[in-house]
């Protein structure tokens, strides 16, 4: 039993106790605005009791908070009240102004929503970012700045290291394909995290000169020339801003990493999507014993295909997804050699599984693990 002034409120699979501002009837449905006092939680109802349990009264919360209430903006509320996305008031006016600035589609309401659940600044350069890395293949965009660039005598640099990015260079000749599928791998992500430029703004703000050419540099080095160029260099500036901001997410205990890398040099039709999570190790990097990694490929002649490895003291569980009829009997050679290589790496292969595709629901979500607690609660976030 509670005093009357206090609930229990479930906030996914947290429960928390909070402090009522007035008494509450049982039964009814309230929008809450929270805040934290002194460790303590409290919720202030925001307007009047909800008429139609059935439904969200948004244009109702709309008009409380000062709001607008058009389409776009009930749409974008009700998404982000179903979806249970907690929000502070002044996120929402900024996720407004961009939905009313760029087209209101779901797209962009999935990066807005993002922006608000991973508490990124809701501006325009890195809503640009997250948007491009959403909906964009960085393959394309490198294909088609190259192009742009093959029409002009400037940038020759640029147009080498890009090249190199998605086509093999002349050095490993007729022998590149003969290469060791690991060592080709390998090699292909030395040299994206060596010349990408993630490390560009940490190195200008530590050591204040650049001496190591990479494709960020010459992209905004680019952007200051005029030409047809800037259009391409722009939309791919924005991608690998976008990796940046989600290469690595961690909570107290995880860490997880995503890469999209650009296929063609390892003979995929498009980027190779890799994403690791992983228990912190008492140093707090990656616990090669408890992780799992998702490679999502797109095969010439199997289309679509997503790997789960799942380590969990060193056993290997594989699931290989793919709609291709047969593909586990036609693997069978292939699995002695697997468990032989991860034998060599002291890791153990208990099972090679094989399932379709499916058709709605994501393998594995790109948004961050979330330790929600207090200090995250600061909004319109739940109703009782």
């Amino acid at each position: 039993m509670f005093p009357n002034n206090m609930a229990q409120i479930q906030l996914k699979n947290q429960t928390v106790i909070a402090k009522l501002e007035i008494p509450l009837a049982i039964g009814d449905h309230y929008h809450f605005q929270v805040h934290v006092s002194n460790q303590v939680l409290y919720l202030k109802v925001i307007g009047k009791k909800l008429k139609n349990q059935s439904k969200l009264d948004i244009p109702a919360l709309l008009k409380s908070l000062g709001v607008k209430d058009s389409e776009a903006n009930r749409l974008f509320l009700q998404k982000l009240m179903v979806d249970g996305v907690s929000f502070e008031k002044t996120q929402l006016m900024q996720a407004l102004k961009l939905l009313d600035t760029y087209k209101n589609n779901e797209q962009v309401q999935d990066v807005l929503k993002e922006l608000i659940q991973r508490r990124l600044p809701l501006t325009d350069s890195i809503f640009k970012a997250i948007y491009s890395k959403n909906t964009e293949s960085q393959s394309k965009l490198i294909s088609n700045l190259i192009n742009e660039l093959q029409k002009q005598e400037n940038f020759t640099d640029t147009y080498t290291m890009l090249r190199n990015f998605i086509k093999p260079g002349p050095m490993q000749s007729n022998n590149y394909f003969e290469t060791e599928p690991k060592e080709l791998f390998l090699r292909h992500l030395h040299q994206f995290l060596a010349n990408s430029g993630f490390d560009y703004e940490y190195t200008i703000r530590h050591q204040g000169d650049i001496t190591q050419p990479s494709i960020k540099g010459y992209l905004l080095q680019m952007l200051s020339v005029d030409g047809e160029h800037q259009i391409h260099a722009e939309k791919l500036l924005h991608y690998l801003n976008g990796m940046q901001l989600n290469t690595i997410h961690e909570t107290d205990n995880f860490i997880q990493v995503n890469f999209n890398l650009p296929g063609e040099v390892l003979g995929l039709k498009e980027d190779l999507n890799l994403e690791l999570k992983s228990k912190k190790s008492e140093k707090g990097t990656i616990d090669p014993n408890y992780c799992r990694i998702y490679f999502h490929l797109e095969l010439e002649y199997l289309q679509e295909t997503i790997i789960d490895m799942h380590i969990q003291q060193r056993n290997v569980t594989i699931t290989v997804y793919n709609n291709v009829e047969g593909l586990k009997q036609e693997t069978i050679p292939l699995q002695k050699r697997l468990k032989s290589g991860l034998e060599k790496l002291n890791y153990h292969l208990t099972n090679v599984l094989f399932k379709p595709i499916p058709s709605e629901s994501n393998i594995s979500s790109t948004a961050p693990n979330k330790d929600y607690n207090i200090s995250n609660f600061t909004g319109v976030d739940f109703r009782i």
